[in-house]
């Protein structure tokens, strides 16, 4: 999703070296109208909102986060699309106390991703999205995580229907603690709660479940990259793995491993051409003693 890109945009522009104290909480609606008329002039007179996004980033001491108190955040992303054009712009809004709104307009895939549709009111801006977030099925989990932290937040309007979600608005919540982590679907219009589901956040594995996961490298991934990128894995005993690649919404995108592997330490690429669209993505190891699941961006 080029978060970094924010840290960038900051640290070149502004210069500033206290990032925590020159920044403005922003709720995601704050900047639609900016954002909107800004894509008009610029990009195309038919833009149309598709997605709103938060991602956490941090880069040494600088952490930009998402209050679970207020549903404010320190930056948001916003995706739009030119029916006209077929293509889609983003912009990057950042609020300082000295410099006031800040836009950063870069290019977006040269494809939509066809199961998002126009977003439009009414829907739920994020800070009545997270007050219905803390009384969902995330409420045992938030009680338990007092250090639990929102990772990802996303407003679309999704075609893709399923027996598990659907089709319409939705905030999509990705929360997680230094042990656990869960993935919450709000409805974008009344708040209630679709489905959560919780996983083990896996940076570190016991010797005792046989098998371990590692964060690829690199990460950010390029879709330029020669490369890829690389995800290494280990499993303590001969047995039948699968390692799979999955975008936002659960569509597999490619698979890396599937079968039989001796006991040992292995590393798999996924290469650039598999992937079309910049974007958050999942990556999941099966094994026959359990499953893990990473997350990794990969940008333009």
């Amino acid at each position: 999703m080029k978060s970094f890109y924010l840290l960038l945009i900051c640290f070149v522009a502004f210069q500033c070296t206290a990032l925590s104290q020159t920044y403005i909480p922003m709720a995601a609606k704050d900047n639609t109208t900016d954002v909107l008329s800004k894509a008009k002039t610029v990009f195309s007179s038919d833009a149309q909102l598709m997605a709103i996004i938060f991602v956490r980033a941090t880069n040494g001491t600088v952490t930009f986060s998402m209050d679970l108190s207020t549903g404010k955040a320190d930056n948001w992303m916003y995706e739009l699309y030119s029916p006209s054009l077929d293509s889609m712009i983003e912009y990057y809004a950042l609020d300082m106390t000295v410099a006031g709104k800040l836009y950063q307009e870069a290019a977006g895939p040269k494809h939509p991703q066809l199961h998002y549709v126009e977003l439009t009111d009414p829907y739920l801006d994020s800070p009545a999205a997270v007050q219905a977030l803390q009384n969902s099925d995330a409420k045992t989990f938030l009680q338990s995580h007092a250090d639990a932290v929102i990772t990802m937040a996303i407003a679309v309007n999704t075609t893709n229907s399923t027996t598990q979600l659907p089709s319409g608005k939705y905030w999509v919540f990705y929360l997680h603690s230094a042990t656990d982590s869960i993935t919450c679907y709000i409805d974008g219009v009344t708040g209630a709660s679709h489905n959560c589901f919780t996983a083990t956040a896996l940076e570190g594995i016991p010797e005792a479940t046989g098998y371990r996961l590692d964060q690829n490298f690199p990460n950010p991934m390029s879709l330029r990259a020669a490369t890829g990128t690389s995800i290494r894995y280990a499993v303590a005993e001969r047995q039948s793995v699968r390692l799979a690649v999955y975008d936002l919404l659960g569509r597999e995108i490619a698979i890396l491993q599937n079968g039989f592997v001796e006991t040992g330490e292995y590393t798999v690429t996924l290469p650039a051409a598999a992937l079309t669209t910049p974007g958050l993505y999942f990556y999941r190891l099966e094994t026959a003693h359990g499953t893990a699941t990473k997350r990794f961006i990969v940008t333009e």
